[in-house]
């Protein structure tokens, strides 16, 4: 971790900041834009890749950069790890540049390896690293396969002032999966919290960036605030259990962000091929703030994100 800190402090020492004007390229009548995202990260342990097809049709034209980029689109989305599968539909709706509104509805399946499925008839069981591990092998709470439905609502907004940023990414997600019997409730692995079955739970990534300009690459260097919760419901609980009664499930992380982008040329097929870089530590979490995993070790990811337009018209 220090030698991957100490090369970003002596990179920036390096750097000349970008002018602070902004420039928004102009969004095309139509387009299909496709995006792509593989990601590793430790504590908890994770590899995934995410895809999206869209077709984009603009909604009107407009001079102003605040208005510029806006757009309806619709498409395929999905996503796999080692241990799960999503596939589905997704549409977007960005009425301004810096906000994005989507939704997506996706079949998803877990492969029943890697200690999921993990299901509980309780949120105030336990389901930290070494509970997951033990279940895993138990008769009666083994992993298990399993298929359902995904559903995502989330916004995006991002706002940009010379060469600060700042961006949110919100999203809302409701899952719907067949459980052994009388399990109400499952381990999320992405978001790493216990969610309700046939319920919603909530994640919001905060981030705060500084923008440095290398002709035509560009490093963003920042923070990212984390956090994620579970909307149970009475009926998720255990007959005679007080929901007010258990422990929190809730989760706030905070730490550093870094984003290294090769090259950014609108239009093109493949574009913005960027490397991400994020290290955070919890705040709060019922297993990894001291009684499982030590506060000091932090969450850690790595990833390689492109995207690019396949077809245009009319730019």
């Amino acid at each position: 971790m220090r030698l991957v800190f100490g090369f970003l402090v002596a990179l920036l020492l390096t750097l000349q900041v970008a002018p602070a004007h902004a420039q928004v390229e102009p969004q095309p009548e139509l387009s299909v834009n496709q995006y792509h995202l593989a990601a590793a990260r430790l504590n908890p342990l994770g590899l995934i890749y995410v895809g999206r097809l869209m077709g984009r049709a603009r909604l009107y034209e407009s001079g102003s950069d605040i208005a510029k980029q806006n757009f309806i689109g619709f498409g395929a989305v999905g996503a796999i790890t080692p241990a799960w599968g999503r596939i589905g539909v997704g549409m977007e709706l960005q009425p301004l540049t810096i906000l994005k509104l989507h939704a997506s509805y996706e079949l998803m399946g877990f492969f029943g390896n890697f200690d999921y499925m993990a299901s509980f008839s309780s949120p105030n069981q336990e389901y930290g690293p070494d509970s997951l591990s033990a279940r895993a092998t138990t008769a009666g709470t083994e992993a298990y396969v399993t298929a359902g439905s995904w559903i995502t609502l989330g916004a995006t907004l991002q706002l940009k002032v010379g060469p600060i940023a700042i961006r949110s990414l919100f999203r809302i997600i409701r899952s719907n999966f067949e459980l052994r019997d009388g399990d109400t409730s499952f381990y999320e692995p992405i978001n790493d919290l216990i969610v309700p079955n046939r319920g919603w739970f909530l994640s919001n990534d905060v981030d705060a960036f500084y923008l440095i300009g290398l002709g035509e690459r560009s490093l963003a260097i920042g923070a990212r605030w984390t956090y994620s919760a579970p909307l149970f419901q009475d009926r998720h609980y255990a007959d005679g259990e007080d929901p007010d009664s258990g422990p929190r499930n809730d989760i706030h992380r905070l730490g550093l962000i870094a984003a290294f982008t090769l090259w950014n040329r609108p239009g093109a097929r493949f574009n913005k091929p960027t490397f991400i870089l994020i290290s955070q530590w919890h705040l709060h979490h019922r297993y990894r703030t001291g009684q499982e995993v030590a506060q000091a070790v932090p969450y850690f990811g790595i990833g390689f994100r492109v995207s690019g337009d396949v077809h245009t018209a009319g730019r």
